[in-house]
């Protein structure tokens, strides 16, 4: 991903910094799981969701380099949350797959077409393949990232498996977003922001794009 088309990124995503910081307080009296298709289409004009799936038996031969394989599965929706009129329709938008941190293939089946200027989240589905893949998700959501951004639109929250947390922040780093802190009287420049929530509650981290050294 260039310096450049990230640079493109930026007037759009900026807002979700401001967003993200006040994710938690923001929300209404809270629903008793926060995960469920009811609350997020309460929260979120679109959801992204990702089911994640480590391919055992696939390319698996003698001599092959390529096992195990892991497929990523998305789809998004846009919410009623905003216009109560729209009907929440899930598209599926690609697969990706992943070998050893390395995207190794793409299938896209739709446009990633939503209303500019809407705010949204990426929710990877909890299972034991996707906490052992926090690479896949890393390089996935910089890319859904970019997805969203020519869209003219931001990404609120990216919800991870609890377990996953620390294994996905640290893979962030290669792709220029660091850990920091938000504090009230310190600043931060920064074209990006990103916030990332453990499923089930518990672990936040909030990450920022330093794209000086690209």
């Amino acid at each position: 991903m260039s310096r450049a088309r990230l640079s493109f990124l930026a007037t759009p995503l900026f807002s979700a910094l401001f967003a993200l910081m006040f994710f938690v307080t923001a929300l209404p009296a809270r629903p008793q799981n926060l995960f469920d298709k009811g609350s997020l289409e309460q929260r979120f004009d679109f959801i992204i969701t990702v089911q994640t799936q480590v391919l055992k038996g696939y390319m698996s031969y003698q001599g092959s380099t390529l096992n195990p394989i892991t497929q990523l599965t998305i789809t998004y929706q846009e919410t009623p949350r905003l216009n109560q009129s729209r009907v929440s329709k899930t598209v599926q938008y690609e697969d990706l797959w992943y070998h050893n941190c390395h995207a190794i293939g793409c299938r896209r089946y739709n446009v990633f077409q939503i209303e500019p200027g809407e705010q949204g989240a990426i929710r990877f589905v909890p299972s034991a393949d996707a906490s052992n893949s926090g690479c896949a998700i890393a390089n996935a959501t910089t890319r859904l990232l970019l997805d969203i951004g020519l869209n003219k639109s931001s990404l609120a929250a990216v919800f991870v498996p609890a377990d996953a947390v620390g294994e996905v922040t640290t893979q962030f780093e290669q792709f220029n977003f660091h850990p920091f802190t938000p504090q009230p009287d310190h600043g931060i420049k920064a074209a990006m922001a990103l916030f990332i929530c453990s499923e089930p509650e518990g672990t936040k981290q909030y990450m920022y794009y330093d794209g000086s050294n690209l």
